[in-house]
Parts: structure tokens; C-alpha cells; sequence
């Protein structure tokens, strides 16, 4: 997390590492933003977080920074 610049795990959805190419998906952080206001899990804005962060995992992949991918929509 000290890393990534995070103080709080809820702030992590995805990470991607290099050696073995691996996409990492973090439950906590995707459940925290896909929480509504009356403290239930929206199950279409899950399915959207996992997709933009599998997308943007996708994007380090192929070598981009936070600001292209973020440029891209998947920020």
C-alpha cells in the first residue's frame, strides 16, 4: 500500500504486476466502491468497477501510465 500511496485498503481496486504478468483484484476496495449511500452493494456498479479495473489493469499491461489510462476512461 506504501507503494501505491494508499492509506486505506478500501482506496485499492486493482494492481498490476510485471514478473509473472498478473492483473490483482482486490474484493475490499471493489465492494467499498460499489457500496450505495443506503449501505448495500449495487450489483450492476460492481460488475462496472471490475470491468474498468480489469481495463485499466489491461492498460499497464501495455505499458501506459495512470494519466493515459485515466484518459482512456479508466481512471
Amino acid at each position: 500500500m506504501r507503494e501505491l500511496g494508499a492509506d486505506d485498503p478500501d482506496e485499492i481496486q486493482g494492481l498490476y504486476t510485471h514478473q509473472p504478468p498478473t492483473i490483482h483484484l482486490f474484493r475490499r476496495g471493489l465492494l467499498f466502491t460499489a457500496t450505495n449511500a443506503n449501505q448495500h452493494v449495487d450489483e450492476q456498479e460492481l460488475r462496472e468497477q471490475i470491468r474498468v479495473t480489469i481495463l485499466h489493469e489491461v492498460g499497464h499491461h501495455r505499458g501506459m501510465n495512470e494519466d493515459e489510462v485515466g484518459e482512456l476512461g479508466y481512471g
